[in-house]
């Protein structure tokens, strides 16, 4: 480079009008930190910034006071967040939520404005990280048996955040706070591709007519067509025979049927009108519902581990995202509900005795033996008294536990009667729940299957039982079978104990990588619809390192 032409830009660099601009800039910084500092330090009330309560005032106050309370974002990461936050409806999640409007601070805007301006937009990356990382929601606040775990991990929430802006990669970062599963991404899909359609006339209703079947000429066959091509976002083609109902459409049914839980019979009575006649708002509710229940447990999945999805009355055994073991269940009735929680499999019982719960012992035994004298010996239920002797229930008056505080234990032995079945699965937890086989196997076949007080009954336990117990070299498949075969109580020590993880969906990805519906049995989605809709604050989680409180 030429000498002279060095000289002119040292000259330059030099002057003061450049002095002024270095100077200007860093004035407007340590100004718009200054008012960081002074809305930060102070915890004696709440912090609004027009009409947006900054809820991670702590947080943000540790994060600000590791650099001196300078300002953190440009226009850049300003336009990252704002798409994030419009891209967030797709995770059921309501942009409102997440404050991201405005220019990025900067020299033109005043001080207080510019403070005001870092603050709502750090609080709107913040609240839309934690809603993708943990969910919208609580789950503690909203199930007194949630005990699933809920930690940050090795990284905490001021490292991320300031790693984040850092960097500037604002969208990458919030990408991966999403659960990295196929099923969390394919029901947020489905729920992306309804709200596409929001636009679009109300899907077509079908009236209360007969069940359809194939063969049957019917205008409700066309109305029929009309909803189904509606909810696949298809238009529906020119048909000379509309109103017939063909194979063709008859084989649409049956997978509509598949994924909703009803019986695959291709026939629309009246369970399957119900169905279809479920508004298309209502299904959007119900994804924006199951798509925050996943981003409760997404982040913290074992390898291995069986699942129990209560509202679609199934079990699955994973291990490594591959699906070893599928068969249906039998879950507690509304008024017994199965409760959701998690826990882990240590034992199996071949030949298991059943001794009545104190619940079922008051609510039903007990009022069912006070009718009956004989409902002991029909049932097959033995009486032991505090020694473990067994007592005869003919010398005892019933009539005087009136109050259902029994002083005896009320036994079912082992045999093909027996209300657990040949085998049942132990799991610590509070609410006496495990899963066992079960005598009464017809009722797998019922579409509802909510029988059980609370326990679950799985189809094929001893399918389940021989992955448990494969690789343990003590218990190879012909002793198990002896130990059935001996028709005495043989508890099993898992070697390898498995996770357990009772579910609520009642929307998810099925085998087939497509989404199933299920009935809301217990009547779990509105509440958390509501709290979805409720005001956002910050539940945080057990491992969260709270900052000093100084200020």
């Amino acid at each position: 480079m030429p000498v002279r032409l060095v000289i002119l830009l040292v000259s330059l660099l030099l002057s003061p009008l450049a002095l002024a601009d270095a100077g200007e800039r860093a004035d407007w910084r340590a100004l718009c930190a200054a008012e960081l500092r002074k809305h930060l330090s102070k915890a004696d009330a709440p912090l609004r910034m027009g009409s947006i309560e900054i809820k991670a005032r702590a947080l943000l106050q540790e994060v600000y006071a590791r650099d001196d309370y300078l300002p953190l974002w440009h226009e850049a990461a300003r336009i990252q967040l704002a798409a994030a936050v419009a891209d967030s409806v797709n995770d059921g999640l309501n942009p409102l939520d997440y404050p991201h409007e405005g220019p990025a601070p900067g020299p033109t805007l005043p001080a207080a404005a510019c403070a005001a301006q870092e603050l709502k937009l750090t609080e709107g990356l913040l609240r839309l990280a934690y809603s993708l990382r943990f969910g919208r929601t609580d789950p503690r606040e909203l199930s007194r048996t949630w005990n699933y775990p809920r930690h940050l991990g090795e990284e905490q929430a001021a490292d991320w955040l300031r790693e984040t802006m850092r960097t500037g990669k604002l969208t990458a970062a919030l990408n991966a706070l999403r659960p990295d599963a196929v099923w969390y991404e394919k029901l947020r899909m489905a729920h992306a591709a309804l709200l596409g359609q929001g636009s679009a006339p109300e899907w077509p209703q079908l009236g209360a007519g007969s069940s359809l079947r194939v063969g049957m000429v019917d205008p409700d066959v066309h109305q029929l067509r009309r909803r189904l091509a509606a909810a696949s976002g298809k238009s529906l083609p020119q048909q000379a025979h509309a109103d017939l109902y063909d194979a063709a459409l008859e084989a649409q049914v049956r997978a509509f049927q598949a994924t909703h839980g009803l019986l695959a019979d291709g026939v629309v009575g009246a369970h399957t009108r119900a169905a279809l006649n479920v508004p298309r708002a209502a299904r959007i509710a119900q994804l924006r519902v199951n798509l925050e229940r996943l981003r409760w447990i997404a982040r913290e999945l074992p390898a291995r581990f069986l699942a129990v999805n209560i509202a679609s009355f199934e079990a699955g055994l994973v291990e490594h995202g591959m699906l070893l073991w599928r068969a249906r269940t039998i879950v507690g009735r509304p008024y017994r509900q199965t409760p959701v929680f998690r826990s882990t499999i240590t034992t199996l019982e071949i030949n298991p005795y059943w001794t009545v719960p104190p619940g079922i012992l008051k609510h039903d035994v007990l009022p069912a033996l006070q009718r009956d004298p004989g409902y002991l010996k029909a049932k097959g239920l033995q009486v032991i008294d505090a020694q473990g002797a067994v007592v005869d229930p003919a010398t005892l008056d019933w009539m005087q536990f009136q109050h259902g505080s029994v002083p005896y234990v009320l036994r079912q032995p082992p045999g093909d009667d027996n209300s657990l079945g040949r085998i049942k699965f132990l799991f610590p937890n509070p609410y006496t729940v495990y899963l066992h086989d079960t005598p009464a196997r017809d009722l797998f076949a019922q579409q509802s299957r909510v029988f059980s007080s609370g326990c679950i009954r799985i189809e094929r336990p001893f399918e389940l039982a021989s992955l448990l117990l494969a690789g343990d070299p003590d218990w190879p498949p012909d002793k198990v079978q002896a130990a059935l075969e001996s028709g005495v109580r043989t508890p099993i020590r898992l070697r390898e104990p498995v996770p357990i993880l009772l579910l609520y969906l009642t929307a998810y990805v099925d085998t087939e990588n497509g989404v199933s519906y299920r009935e809301d049995v217990y009547k779990r989605d509105a509440r958390v619809l509501q709290a979805l809709e409720g005001t956002f604050h910050f539940s945080l989680p057990a491992d969260y390192a709270a900052p000093p409180a100084k200020y």
